[in-house]
């Protein structure tokens, strides 16, 4: 941006044009739709916690389940007992976690390229078209994705030389990168740590040297945070030996067959899905760029450019630890994109700033970039990511359990015992959605996650229920339960159908409610 107009739109209003932004894509209709997908696995244990008042025992339908850390249920948690039991309280953990990415984009790229260029930072974060469906569903990325990136910037703002020494985040910064680790492990455990252990590395290779590896503030705040995280997440280990607990399954990450099919292309992948704010990454390299940051007669700049080499470096970085981890599953990779933004604000800098001085080349690359007008990119893509909300938003309400669970709830008497598995384990917002609706009229139900129990084929007492999925993917009452049905010992007294696929034709959720019967009853 030429000098006299890089006051255009002052530094103060920047975090307001930015929260703007969230606040239109983010909240608007955020407890519309019924849950769906895997919330449930998020907002059941949240809202067991508020029922019992234990917060030391993650509890989905009687089971334990420790497949994720509790900073999500917690945080669901928390939102819940201010706003209640709703889709907006659960889902409004996402979009305050993706709005303080935001706040955070703006900020660091201040600090690292100056203030009046932290706003390209600021808009390029939250129009990260990848991140939106997260941002507005009651799942763990976004979370997890606004503590990684908040290490990450603590990370390289602490080792590349040059930092202020009065400032706040200079001051604070260690301690805070501390807090940002723990926060990372308690959302989604290691998902974040690629990025983190990229943002370490990174430095080293823009510098060309090992020399911030030599950081005591940096290896004693990861100590400290390792130790935290221990303690707070001790409570949890006894439920992994509980009968009936429901652990992560690891072999279903790495190297499984789905990851390995994603292995070759998740770099490309990874940068398509990032589009067009990736496009940022082709900046940093090359001898014009090193010239740039090298002759630049600001400080500031210079500083900045290292800090964008090191974001690019650990972009790569990151990509090649999960590859090499065996991590092909896209949404693994989500947490990279925390790392573009501020390269949008380095070349915003060196595109608009005459200081800089970039060459012409690469002002035309730069131009082609942001479509020739500085803000013309951010109203496109506000744009298009209304459109594409509206649209998944639409898809969302009709993919919702809500109204299988409401017609579930009809046929379950109150006071009745249902055990289940295949529907929990897929989508137990059907159930939750079920509870909901016999409260309503005054009744209740216990669903029991008999999880090891079901596995082997058992029943529960006569007169109890069982919930079996019924689909062609699920092997409950196909297999499992088979020869109870054939001999009469379960007795169908509903069906029920959810997640229907674009045409409506088909559904991906099918089940079926059973009665058991004592043996010899007619």
């Amino acid at each position: 941006m030429p000098q006299q107009d890089s006051h255009a739109i002052r530094p103060r209003w920047h975090l307001v044009i930015t929260l703007a932004v969230c606040a239109i894509l983010y909240f608007p209709f955020l407890g519309v739709a019924g849950f769906s997908g895997t919330e449930g696995h998020r907002v059941v244990p949240a809202w067991t916690m508020l029922e019992s008042g234990n917060i030391w025992r993650l509890e989905m339908f009687g089971a334990p389940y420790v497949r994720k850390p509790p900073g999500m249920p917690w945080c669901i948690a928390s939102s819940s007992a201010v706003l209640g039991e709703t889709e907006f309280a659960a889902r409004a953990v996402s979009a305050v976690s993706q709005t303080l990415m935001a706040v955070l984009a703006v900020v660091f790229a201040g600090r690292w390229f100056g203030r009046q260029w932290g706003l390209a930072a600021g808009l390029a974060q939250a129009l990260l078209l990848w991140q939106l469906p997260s941002a507005r569903s009651a799942e763990i990325e976004s979370l997890n994705n606004l503590f990684t990136q908040a290490a990450a910037f603590l990370v390289i703002d602490l080792l590349i030389p040059g930092r202020s020494r009065s400032s706040l985040l200079t001051i604070f910064g260690p301690d805070l990168l501390a807090v940002s680790i723990v926060g990372m492990l308690l959302a989604k455990a290691p998902a974040g740590v690629p990025v983190v252990a990229a943002c370490i590395a990174a430095p080293c290779l823009a510098l060309r040297s090992v020399r911030p590896l030599a950081s005591f503030a940096l290896w004693s705040r990861l100590l400290v945070s390792a130790a935290l995280t221990y303690v707070l997440l001790r409570p949890f280990a006894a439920e992994l030996n509980e009968p009936n607990a429901v652990p992560n399954a690891v072999q279903d990450l790495i190297w499984s067959r789905e990851s390995v099919a994603g292995l070759a292309a998740i770099i490309p992948t990874v940068f398509a899905a990032s589009l067009p704010i990736s496009l940022a990454l082709v900046f940093p390299w090359g001898p014009d760029a090193r010239r740039e940051g090298e002759q630049c007669t600001d400080p500031v700049f210079r500083r900045g450019f290292l800090i964008a080499r090191s974001l690019a470096f650990a972009w790569v970085l990151s990509l090649l630890v999960l590859i090499a981890a065996g991590v092909g599953v896209l949404r693994y990779a989500m947490p990279t994109g925390v790392l573009l933004p501020p390269i949008v604000a380095y070349v915003y800098r060196a595109w608009r700033d005459p200081v800089v001085g970039m060459s012409p080349k690469r002002i035309a690359w730069a131009r082609m970039l942001f479509l020739r007008r500085p803000f013309v990119w951010p109203v496109l893509l506000l744009v298009g990511a209304a459109t594409y909300l509206w649209y998944f938003e639409i898809r969302r309400i009709e993919r919702s359990g809500r109204e299988a669970g409401i017609r579930l709830a009809e046929a379950i008497p109150d006071g009745a015992v249902v055990w289940s598995q295949g529907i929990i384990d897929a989508r137990p917002d059907i159930i939750l959605y079920a509870q909901r609706a016999a409260r309503e009229h005054e009744r209740t139900f216990t669903p029991l996650w008999k999880r090891a129990d079901m596995y082997r084929g058992e029943l529960p007492p006569p007169g109890a229920y069982v919930l079996l999925r019924t689909d062609p993917g699920s092997s409950e009452a196909h297999t499992l339960y088979h020869d109870a049905i054939d001999a009469g010992r379960l007795r169908e007294v509903a069906t029920g159908r959810a997640y229907p696929d674009i045409s409506g034709d088909r559904y991906k959720v099918q089940f079926a409610l059973y009665r058991v019967t004592a043996p010899g009853e007619p």
